[in-house]
């Protein structure tokens, strides 16, 4: 009997350990409890478990936030030197202490309540922040949004008496995530086109940009002086935005590299997979500025007029922000706030824009 016992218990702790995801060889975190707690101790070569799996970052399906990117390459510096980085954070972790609550203080949960709780309602903004100087990330650790679309947002949160909370998004995304309500609308130097509006309503123009440009490398520049010299050519637009119509259409004999993120594009220039990218004006204008291998094509000048901007709801309006926002609208252009949102995203976007070879677009 005492047998059974014996084995049923370490059954048991067996089918503890694989619930919690523990492997044989994850022995620290044994040996760290055992070492707290004269009550427990390792038991060891009780099962077999294997080979260990590596741990591994979990994003959503699809990577709609174009996170991948950015964490592989963290892995990257993380793993390099034979995992030194990793080392030097297991031993810190190791010489500290640790407290786990049986539960969360009753303070705590109430002080997070508290920063949850406005009299406000939130309006939420769908944006992708791969566009300076339109909307970007304005620190290294990407947790502060700018740019004239964030501004122009805030603008239309105070005027409607609402408190603005941004979620970002690959633009490609963007419309459908706002029809299943992830969010409260888009701004994302976004047009107006009739194949989107079937899909969600538009407010009336906020901005027109400069017509749109196209970049290529500075020493090639020269060589694109009409849309006929990229018959060809590879040439880059971001997904399902007007860009690629462009390429489509006017760039005849010309073949398109569709990509989500705009960062991506300008790698892929920089790094000479792509012969040329097709961005708004402005955009064009900030990387060339920004980075002395780039350059304007002068082809560019045949592209046409600029389309303006505006700002995208759910179809029907479901919510009826719309009389608000064209409201704010009308009030912000009566104002000329838009040279002022201006001048401070071009203060920000310069970091945000610069792109070598060595250093690539974030």
């Amino acid at each position: 009997m005492k047998k059974f016992f014996a084995m049923l218990l370490a059954l048991v702790m067996a089918l503890s350990l694989v619930a919690c995801g523990q492997k044989a060889d994850d022995t620290k975190k044994d040996d760290a409890a055992a070492d707290t707690d004269d009550s427990l101790v390792v038991l060891e070569n009780v099962v077999d478990w294997g080979e260990t799996e590596p741990y591994r970052v979990l994003v959503q399906k699809g990577d709609p936030k174009g996170l991948l990117e950015g964490i592989n390459k963290a892995i990257a510096e993380l793993t390099a030197n034979d995992g030194a980085l990793i080392k030097e954070i297991e031993n810190k972790v190791a010489s500290q202490e640790t407290y786990t609550p049986d539960s969360v203080s009753s303070d705590l949960a109430a002080a997070d309540k508290d920063a949850a709780a406005s009299d406000k309602p939130v309006l939420v903004m769908g944006t992708s922040p791969d566009y300076p100087p339109y909307e970007f990330f304005a620190d290294a650790a990407m947790t502060e949004y700018a740019g004239i679309d964030v501004e122009v947002a805030k603008y239309i949160a105070e005027s409607m008496g609402m408190t603005l909370q941004i979620e970002s998004m690959n633009f490609d995304n963007l419309v459908t995530s706002l029809s299943n309500g992830d969010f409260d609308m888009v701004l994302a130097a976004c047009e107006y086109t009739e194949e989107r509006a079937k899909a969600c309503d538009f407010s009336d123009p906020y901005y027109t940009d400069l017509p749109a440009m196209i970049l290529v490398k500075a020493d090639a520049a020269d060589q694109y002086n009409t849309l006929a010299d990229f018959a060809g050519k590879s040439v880059g637009a971001q997904t399902a935005t007007t860009k690629e119509a462009i390429v489509t259409d006017e760039m005849e004999g010309a073949n398109l590299v569709s990509l989500s993120l705009v960062t991506d594009l300008v790698n892929e220039l920089v790094y000479g997979k792509v012969d040329a990218i097709v961005v708004d004006g402005a955009v064009a204008e900030q990387y060339a500025e920004a980075n002395p291998d780039l350059a304007i094509a002068p082809a560019s000048s045949e592209l046409g007029e600029a389309m303006p901007y505006c700002i995208a709801v759910a179809k029907g309006d479901p919510k009826g922000l719309l009389p608000g926002i064209n409201e704010a609208i009308a009030k912000m252009t009566s104002e000329n706030k838009m040279e002022e949102f201006i001048a401070a995203a071009d203060e920000l976007s310069g970091k945000a824009v610069e792109v070598t070879a060595d250093a690539p677009a974030a």
